[in-house]
């Protein structure tokens, strides 16, 4: 239900990557995610608004990047090729977003710093799976509804949600 606009996935032999798009910057179809870069070796799922990439990607331009949207995933994943994980602390907004570059190996998960958009991850069965909510994750591993006595246990004498990385769920936490 994230949006109607647009969906996409992305594949290989080590990763999954599903995303479905609410078009605010850019309604066209250049906007689509997972956004592929770096010879289709980088795969961006992108959640939120990074409000300065005007400026971000005035910057990349005088670098060399060449932009075929005006949305700014595009300007995210050009700043994650030039400056790597340095790209996060150069940006401001709100945003949830998972890299995966298979030039490394690495897979990157983050939030913006109040935590405005959510992510989840839960780890099971050798997997790690990401999700901006936590009905994705239960929809792909139905089995990890068991419930977190202590986070209930907040929640019902303190009225603490999303207090820390706990959730009602024994298996699923939230990425600080």
């Amino acid at each position: 239900h994230r949006g109607p606009d647009d969906e996409g996935t992305y594949f290989d032999d080590k990763i999954f990557v599903g995303h479905r798009r609410l078009s605010i910057l850019d309604l066209s179809s250049a906007g689509h995610q997972p956004m592929l870069g770096a010879n289709d070796q980088v795969a961006l799922a992108f959640n939120g608004q990074i409000y300065n990439h005007p400026e971000l990607r005035a910057e990349l331009e005088t670098k060399g990047h060449r932009f075929r949207s005006s949305c700014d995933t595009e300007t995210l994943l050009n700043m994650y090729l030039e400056y790597g994980l340095g790209a996060f602390e150069r940006m401001r907004g709100m945003w949830a977003v998972t890299i995966w570059d298979r030039r490394d190996g690495s897979l990157i998960a983050s939030r913006d710093r109040m935590g405005v958009k959510p992510l989840y991850l839960c780890r099971t069965n050798g997997e790690l799976i990401l999700a901006s909510e936590i009905k994705a994750i239960l929809a792909f591993r139905p089995e990890t509804t068991r419930i977190d006595d202590l986070s209930v246990r907040r929640y019902l004498t303190r009225g603490w949600l999303d207090h820390d990385e706990r959730t009602m769920f024994a298996d699923i936490e939230q990425l600080p």
